[in-house]
């Protein structure tokens, strides 16, 4: 969330290693595409997949990391990298 531009989604105090996030100015198919050529697997959350939550929150289309206890912090800095040239 400290990067410009991209907003975090995820609701309430304690976090997890799934993180849903939102790039000011960027569509996320494109996005997810574009991480996927750099071999950064993410998935896209959109408005009809979480309807009553989107709608609820008015939450836009979404990028989604899935961050495990095996990704090594050279792996997170190549995601956020790759994130803020979005």
């Amino acid at each position: 969330s400290a990067l410009p531009g991209v907003t975090v989604h995820d609701p309430g105090t304690q976090r997890s290693g799934i993180v849903t996030f939102s790039k000011a100015d960027t569509e996320v198919r494109p996005a997810q595409l574009t991480l996927r050529a750099q071999s950064i697997n993410v998935s896209t959350v959109g408005r009809t997949t979480m309807r009553l939550d989107a709608q609820e929150r008015g939450l836009p289309d979404m990028l989604r990391a899935s961050v495990h206890a095996y990704n090594s912090d050279a792996e997170l800095d190549v995601l956020l990298r790759a994130v803020d040239a979005l």
